[in-house]
Protein backbone atom coordinates (compact mmCIF):
# COMPACT_ATOMS: atom_id res chain seq x y z
CA UNK A 1 0.00 0.00 0.00
CA UNK A 2 1.15 3.07 -1.13
CA UNK A 3 1.17 6.36 0.87
CA UNK A 4 -1.45 7.97 -0.87
CA UNK A 5 -3.98 4.50 -0.49
CA UNK A 6 -3.31 4.94 2.84
CA UNK A 7 -4.26 8.33 3.71
CA UNK A 8 -7.67 7.59 1.91
CA UNK A 9 -7.95 4.39 4.18
CA UNK A 10 -7.57 6.57 7.22
CA UNK A 11 -9.43 8.72 6.01
CA UNK A 12 -6.90 11.98 5.43
CA UNK A 13 -7.99 12.09 2.22
CA UNK A 14 -10.93 11.84 -0.05
CA UNK A 15 -11.78 8.10 -1.39
CA UNK A 16 -11.41 7.93 -5.33
CA UNK A 17 -14.70 7.07 -5.38
CA UNK A 18 -15.76 10.46 -4.64
CA UNK A 19 -13.59 12.77 -6.79
CA UNK A 20 -15.26 16.05 -5.13
CA UNK A 21 -14.86 15.44 -1.82
CA UNK A 22 -11.77 16.87 0.06
CA UNK A 23 -9.85 16.12 3.12
CA UNK A 24 -10.73 16.51 6.58
CA UNK A 25 -9.97 19.50 7.69
CA UNK A 26 -7.88 18.55 10.87
CA UNK A 27 -5.24 16.36 8.47
CA UNK A 28 -1.79 17.20 7.89
CA UNK A 29 -2.75 16.76 4.52
CA UNK A 30 -5.23 19.52 4.20
CA UNK A 31 -3.72 21.92 5.56
CA UNK A 32 -0.86 21.86 3.11
CA UNK A 33 1.93 21.23 5.55
CA UNK A 34 2.85 17.88 4.63
CA UNK A 35 1.98 16.45 0.72
CA UNK A 36 1.26 12.63 0.22
CA UNK A 37 2.67 12.81 -2.72
CA UNK A 38 5.36 15.22 -2.73
CA UNK A 39 7.02 14.31 0.23
CA UNK A 40 7.45 10.66 -0.78
CA UNK A 41 9.33 11.80 -4.58
CA UNK A 42 12.99 12.35 -4.82
CA UNK A 43 12.71 15.37 -6.88
CA UNK A 44 11.02 17.63 -3.65
CA UNK A 45 13.21 19.97 -2.70
CA UNK A 46 13.56 20.67 1.48
CA UNK A 47 15.05 24.00 1.06
CA UNK A 48 12.31 25.87 -0.45
CA UNK A 49 9.41 24.21 0.69
CA UNK A 50 6.77 23.49 -1.86
CA UNK A 51 9.10 23.21 -4.49
CA UNK A 52 10.75 20.77 -6.67
CA UNK A 53 12.66 19.95 -9.80
CA UNK A 54 9.85 19.47 -11.39
CA UNK A 55 8.34 22.56 -10.11
CA UNK A 56 11.43 24.83 -8.83
CA UNK A 57 11.03 28.19 -6.76
CA UNK A 58 9.65 30.31 -6.89
CA UNK A 59 7.51 28.63 -8.57
CA UNK A 60 5.27 26.66 -6.06
CA UNK A 61 3.86 22.98 -6.42
CA UNK A 62 0.53 23.03 -8.00
CA UNK A 63 -1.92 22.09 -5.69
CA UNK A 64 -3.78 19.20 -7.36
CA UNK A 65 0.17 17.49 -7.01
CA UNK A 66 0.45 18.81 -3.61
CA UNK A 67 -2.91 18.00 -2.49
CA UNK A 68 -2.85 14.44 -3.72
CA UNK A 69 -5.61 14.46 -6.72
CA UNK A 70 -2.99 14.05 -9.09
CA UNK A 71 0.29 11.69 -8.15
CA UNK A 72 2.09 13.11 -11.30
CA UNK A 73 3.17 9.83 -13.29
CA UNK A 74 2.55 11.24 -16.07
CA UNK A 75 2.99 15.04 -17.66
CA UNK A 76 1.59 18.08 -15.88
CA UNK A 77 1.57 21.77 -17.40
CA UNK A 78 4.56 23.52 -16.53
CA UNK A 79 6.71 20.19 -15.06
CA UNK A 80 9.56 20.47 -17.35
CA UNK A 81 9.25 16.81 -18.13
CA UNK A 82 10.11 15.61 -14.11
CA UNK A 83 7.88 13.08 -13.02
CA UNK A 84 7.20 11.71 -9.75
CA UNK A 85 10.15 9.60 -8.31
CA UNK A 86 9.52 7.44 -5.38
CA UNK A 87 12.53 8.44 -2.69
CA UNK A 88 14.80 5.04 -2.72
CA UNK A 89 14.39 3.31 0.97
Amino acid sequence: MDALEYARRVGLLPNRSEPNATPRPDSIFATGVISPVCHLCAHYDDEHGRACEAFPYPTLIPDAIWFGDNPHTQAFPGDNGVRFKRLSQ
